[in-house]
């Protein structure tokens, strides 16, 4: 169960999206996409998944290379105010 305290109010458009949250964008449609090695003609929309995180990557111009590798796990955390 996730902690709603923990969550920081979402984007009004998508124009306003971090790329922080697009990037969990990419890491939900790898996730679901699975293998690219293995996506064939029998899950097309598992390919088309692939094609999504490609343009996104793009458009957002995210380096060449694996945008998951780009995730910051901590962004948008809340701090630690008992310090």
């Amino acid at each position: 169960m996730t902690d709603e305290s923990a969550r920081s109010e979402p984007p009004a458009t998508i124009s306003q999206m971090h790329d922080q949250d697009w990037l969990i964008i990419v890491e939900a449609l790898a996730a679901w996409g699975g293998d690219p090695q293995t996506v064939d003609s029998s899950a097309p929309r598992k390919g088309r998944a692939w094609d999504l995180m490609s343009t996104i990557a793009s458009e957002r111009g995210f380096p060449e290379g694996n945008p998951l590798k780009q995730v910051d796990d901590a962004w948008g955390a809340m701090e630690d105010t008992d310090g």
